[in-house]
């Protein structure tokens, strides 16, 4: 369940999105500070700190409504398990800039999770074709096609997705973990 703040926070956003409501003038240090929240919040995610990063989130939102904040908080509440949560605040990420790709990629997890593999391979391939060099999200479509594979073709496909990110840079060895699992299923030639 979303707590008060939360939800204050939706409202907010909402009135903004629909022009009822105006932030007062932000200036650029509040944009700068912002940012600097967001980039801590997601650290603290990534070390497991949900409840610490999600007011950061928070805290960043208020401070200038980037973005990136609301899907900082898309993020937590999916961490939190609240998946019908955090597709609302990856939507409203979208509808507050529609330029702001990385709410789509987080979409198309969401849509995986609840089981809407159509929905989810278009918002993948969405994203990619707007942002190809993120090694990450290729690679988790890539284990997304992997997993899908119905046919034999997924598989190839994921091959293939693996091997592009791979030749983006050398940060993830996923290539080589792919072969690994290959190996261990009596896949591999």
């Amino acid at each position: 369940m979303i707590q008060f703040k939360c939800k204050f926070l939706f409202v907010t956003s909402i009135l903004i999105l629909s022009g009822c409501v105006a932030f007062p003038h932000r200036s650029p240090a509040d944009r700068n500070r912002s940012m600097q929240l967001i980039e801590h919040g997601a650290r603290q995610l990534e070390m497991g700190f949900t409840e610490q990063a999600y007011a950061s989130f928070e805290m960043a939102f208020e401070q200038y409504p980037l973005p990136d904040a609301i899907d900082g908080l898309g993020c937590g509440e999916r961490y939190k398990g609240n998946v019908e949560n955090a597709r609302e605040f990856f939507e409203l990420a979208l509808d507050l800039e529609g330029g702001y790709h990385k709410a789509r990629a987080h979409l198309a997890t969401v849509a995986e999770l609840q089981g809407d593999f159509d929905v989810a391979e278009k918002l993948y391939r969405e994203y990619l074709y707007e942002v190809p060099d993120d090694v990450r999200i290729r690679n988790n479509f890539a284990a997304f096609l992997y997993d899908r594979d119905v046919d034999g073709q997924s598989r190839q496909l994921a091959r293939q997705e693996l091997i592009r990110a791979n030749s983006f840079g050398p940060e993830d060895l996923v290539l080589e973990n792919f072969y690994k699992l290959e190996e261990e299923n009596g896949e591999r030639n």
